[in-house]
């Protein structure tokens, strides 16, 4: 989950790439993670399946089929106006 705190901020995600072991599993551009926010549109690669969920102050994205890794998140720009800092968070479980 990305969250930030004021509205007028505008922020874009440019990527997610998942590693492991140092080799890319999988990749997901601008395009496939905004699709994955719309209903029943979650985008797949690799057997890795990404869906998610956006508002105006956040950005949750869901990824099934992660063994193990790393996630890689890479943004385009973001013009800040609020005062509180940007969040990631991350939760894995099995």
């Amino acid at each position: 989950m990305i969250s930030w705190d004021d509205p007028r901020d505008d922020i874009e995600l440019r990527a997610l790439t998942l590693t492991a072991g140092g080799d890319r599993v999988a990749r997901f551009g601008a395009g496939s993670l905004r699709r994955a926010t719309e209903p029943d549109r979650a985008p797949q690669r690799n057997g890795v399946l990404v869906d998610g969920t956006a508002a105006r102050t956040y950005l949750s994205l869901r990824l099934n089929g992660v063994r193990r890794g790393r996630i890689h998140l890479r943004f385009r720009r973001a013009n800040l106006y609020g005062t509180a800092r940007e969040r990631v968070i991350t939760h894995c479980h099995r």
